[in-house]
């Protein structure tokens, strides 16, 4: 059973995907787990040849400690 935080980021990880779809990005992979972490999504570009997008989705559910985007560390850029 996850919990809520997992289901909060599960979420968020839909509505990035779907975004992204409606975008014309085509879906490579989800939740790959790599030998030095985890891809959330992978997408291919169609609009730049060879080019993929790697997204790491951040989802809050509010801004008591700041931005999703503030959350994202030197490391997972």
């Amino acid at each position: 059973m996850k919990d809520s935080r997992q289901e909060l980021g599960l979420t968020g990880e839909d509505q990035a995907l779907q975004y992204l779809l409606s975008k014309g990005y085509i879906l490579i992979g989800r939740n790959l787990r790599l030998f030095w972490g985890e891809i959330d999504i992978l997408m291919a570009d169609p609009r730049a040849k060879n080019t993929l997008v790697i997204v790491e989705v951040k989802t809050k559910s509010s801004q008591d400690f700041g931005l999703a985007a503030d959350m994202i560390t030197l490391k997972k850029k």
